[in-house]
């Protein structure tokens, strides 16, 4: 199973985590979609790979903002995107 964890600005509320759920649950493949607006983190799970891209597109079409600097992806067993990540602390 993939999870990707993204860092999302301007949801202040439940109705701004359904709207998110909703649009990001669109994508093929996503199985499970976890919005919280205390954390600002949606969290995408899904059985096949998914560009993060894709993700990022969904949310910001709805009105919100990833954060970039903030942006965390990890699937499990996948070291390259952590290091990914790192690589954008560094940037």
């Amino acid at each position: 199973m993939e999870k990707i964890t993204i860092k999302v600005e301007g949801m202040v509320c439940g109705g701004c985590e359904k709207r998110v759920v909703n649009a990001v649950s669109t994508i093929e493949g996503v199985k499970e979609v976890i919005a919280n607006y205390n954390e600002g983190t949606v969290v995408v799970k899904s059985d096949i790979k998914i560009s993060e891209d894709i993700i990022k597109e969904k949310i910001e079409d709805i009105g919100f903002e990833v954060n970039e600097k903030d942006y965390f992806i990890y699937r499990r067993n996948d070291l390259q995107c952590l290091f990914k990540w790192i690589r954008k602390i560094f940037e």
